[in-house]
Formats: C-alpha cells, structure tokens, sequence
C-alpha cells in the first residue's frame, strides 16, 4: 500500500514536469547568435541580467570565444585599453548588453537587437514550485569599431543626417524614425556618442537639432554633453525640435588639422510604456536627435 502510495504521489507531483521543455527554443536562439559572431571572434557578456545563461551553451555548443564582465558599468578607459591589446588576436569584439549597460559610450556598432521569449519552471525553496513561468531576454548585440579605420574611411563631412541613409557614425541610439513632417531621427539611450570626422582646423562650435519627447506625460531631462571627455555644458530640450550650440574647447578645435572626436551625450531616460496610458512602447528612450554639424 505504501509503495502504491508513492507511486501515485510519484505521477501526481511528476505529471506537470513530463511534458515542461525548460527554456524551449533556446537551444535555436543560441545557434541565431552564433551566426553573427566568428571563430575569430570573442563576446562579452554582462556579469548577471539573465544574459550570462547564454554564455555556456554558446562557447560549448557553438564553440566561440566568450566572457563575462565583473560590472555593470565597465570602465570606459579600460574597455578602450583591453581592446587595444586584443588587436591582432582577435578579429571583431563584440557587447552583449541591454538597456542597464551601456559601456559608457564607447563607440560601437549595431549589429542585431534580439529578444528570446520562453518558459523556465519556477524556483522555490520553501514549497513545491507551482509550474512553468513566463522567462524573456531582450538584449542588444553591438561591435567594437576601430576609430582609426573609420577615420579614414568616413569623409569629412562637418554636418550628420542622423537617422538618414548612411547615418554609421553613431552608437548607442535606437533605430531610425520618421516624423509626420517627414524629420528623420534616432531616439538616444542613456549615454550614446556621436563620431564627428571634421574637428579641428578652426572648430568653433557644435550645432544639434534635438528635441525630448512630444507627449506631455513624457518627462524632460537635462542632456551632459562631452567631447573627448572634456564637458561642453548641459542642454534642456523641449518637446518639440530645436537648434544647439555647443562651444568646442579651443585645445580641440584650434588643431591645424580636422581629425575625428568623439561627441558624448548622457541623460535620463524614460519608458512610454510605465508614463503614457495605453503606450506599449517599453524601450528606455533619452532625447530624440535629428542632425549634429559642426561649423
């Protein structure tokens, strides 16, 4: 009778788990990334977020060179001298991150935004799990860019179209939007940067065409704007686009000749899911940026 009874409590407690595919389709979502990166390649991913589960099965299963980050917040400094020494050993790096992560700034490029929706069973320690729970990952996956090479291959324009046709020169900003109006512009991230090919030779000022968001349940945050890390100023948008200068530091625009710098700009940012009614919208969104010239 005994064992009659644990048989049945067996199938019971059992029956739940026999037909439950932990974290099903992960295993294909593994092999998508892959594709993206080479042999000759490495990944870095965030310390916790969930997105360090990805790790093993993509060095294990797919063979390719992954770590993990100690922090959060990486030092900028350091992330540009360890790419640095990895010139020659490695062919591209590539930034496993989401919106808490965005390597303060470094430049990089989008390569692909993924998102991963499936089920895990629920943990519990001190009752039986209740059953399988919803489980989702949605992250960004960027490359490493080499300055010096895209120097060289970028004209020397002094004026940016960002969210037009070949807007490359940008990092950290979500995809391209069009404005009934027909205004082209990227929505920015906490800090995004902005690579200005032409600085220098007589530089004087930096002029952008921004705006916050239009709605007004939407919050306006103040922008910290820096240049090679030297502070420019703070700007305040409003909700709809306006022009902004910027003083470049004369150290930087009295070079006798235009080379490239790098344009920081840090903000609050703000979910139209959590602020507007009936929005869906759960993006982390800064200030929309429409153009940025430097005269």
């Amino acid at each position: 009778m005994v064992a009659g009874l644990l048989v049945v409590l067996y199938l019971v407690t059992g029956y739940r788990l026999w037909g439950h595919d932990e974290f099903r389709g992960s295993l294909a979502f593994v092999e998508d990334i892959a594709r993206h990166i080479g042999d000759d390649d490495i990944a870095i991913f965030p310390a916790r977020e969930g997105l360090h589960l990805l790790e093993l099965p993509l060095a294990q299963l797919e063979g390719r060179n992954v770590l993990e980050f100690y922090t959060l917040k990486p030092d900028r400094a350091l992330l540009e001298k360890l790419l640095e020494s990895w010139k020659g050993r490695y062919r591209d790096v590539f930034f496993v991150t989401n919106y808490k992560i965005s390597l303060s700034g470094l430049f990089t490029r989008h390569v692909k935004d993924f998102e991963l929706a499936t089920e895990k069973y629920e943990y519990s320690y001190d009752r039986p799990p209740r059953g399988p729970e919803p489980f989702n990952l949605r992250f960004t996956l960027s490359k490493a860019v080499d300055l010096e090479d895209l120097a060289q291959r970028v004209p020397k324009l002094p004026a940016l179209d960002v969210g037009g046709s070949d807007d490359l020169q940008v990092a950290w900003f979500h995809e391209k939007e069009l404005e009934e109006d027909g205004t082209s512009f990227r929505w920015s991230q906490r800090v995004s940067s902005v690579f200005l090919p032409a600085v220098g030779a007589g530089s004087r000022t930096i002029v952008l065409r921004m705006a916050g968001p239009k709605e007004a349940e939407a919050p306006l945050h103040p922008i910290e704007a820096t240049l090679d890390g030297r502070s420019l100023g703070t700007l305040s948008p409003t909700r709809g686009f306006e022009v902004y200068e910027l003083s470049i530091p004369p150290e930087i625009g009295e070079r006798p000749e235009s080379t490239y710098s790098i344009l920081t700009l840090t903000t609050k940012t703000w979910r139209p899911a959590n602020d507007i009614p009936a929005a869906s919208d759960i993006r982390d969104l800064g200030f929309r940026l429409d153009s940025v010239e430097v005269r």
